[in-house]
């Protein structure tokens, strides 16, 4: 599966209509807060997971941690990853990793951004149909 990558404006306004936040100076200049920002709306919107459920410990994992206060804060972080991991796969981006927002590079997050709304539209289009 293949998806055409969008222009800045397609992007830009796409991004509009699903009420994120987002310039052209954050597509060609991406901050890691902005897009750990846009990506977790993907993840809320899309998958219809919570900030709660994001940040709940799986308690059984805890449990095998000797310090569990240590790591409160990236269990969250392993978590949204694991989410972004399902979401990108099913928009067609097999090569998502931690450094797409960790360190990201307007490249990538064009094109990162081109599958998932690409993704969106074609859910809005089956979601009219039935």
């Amino acid at each position: 599966y293949s998806f055409p990558i969008l222009s800045n404006t397609e992007i830009l306004q796409c991004l509009h209509e699903l009420d994120i936040p987002f310039s052209e100076d954050h597509l060609k200049n991406p901050t890691p807060d902005v897009i750990s920002s846009v990506f977790e709306t993907f993840i809320l919107t899309l998958l219809g997971t919570s900030r709660e459920t994001l940040a709940q410990p799986v308690f059984g994992a805890l449990d095998c941690l000797q310090f569990p206060e240590l790591h409160e804060h990236s269990i969250g972080v392993v978590a949204t990853h694991g989410e972004l991991q399902k979401l990108m796969s099913a928009c067609g981006i097999y090569d998502f990793g931690v450094k797409d927002y960790t360190k990201p590079t307007y490249q990538r997050i064009r094109r990162i951004l081109s599958g998932v709304l690409n993704f969106v539209k074609f859910r809005e289009e089956r979601l009219v149909r039935f």
